[in-house]
């Protein structure tokens, strides 16, 4: 069996920490189920905790993915 990945581990230690980050976020979604207001600069609105979680942390990876640009 030869190795063609380039040396490269499926399960990388920076593909490791980002599958751990991603299930501790999911669980804290999962735990905030209260309703709760969310008031922004056109309105506000009562929604989910969870929902307005998972907004906030889309907005944070593209803003962490536009400023980062490329790093490469």
């Amino acid at each position: 069996m030869s190795d063609n990945d380039g040396g490269r581990s499926l399960l990388s230690p920076k593909r490791i920490g980002w599958l751990f980050l991603v299930v501790l976020l999911v669980v804290f979604w999962a735990q905030n189920r209260d309703e709760t207001k969310v008031t922004f600069i056109f309105g506000d609105a009562t929604v989910r905790t969870w929902v307005a979680l998972v907004c906030a942390s889309a907005v944070g990876f593209v803003i962490g993915f536009l400023v980062r640009g490329d790093r490469d």
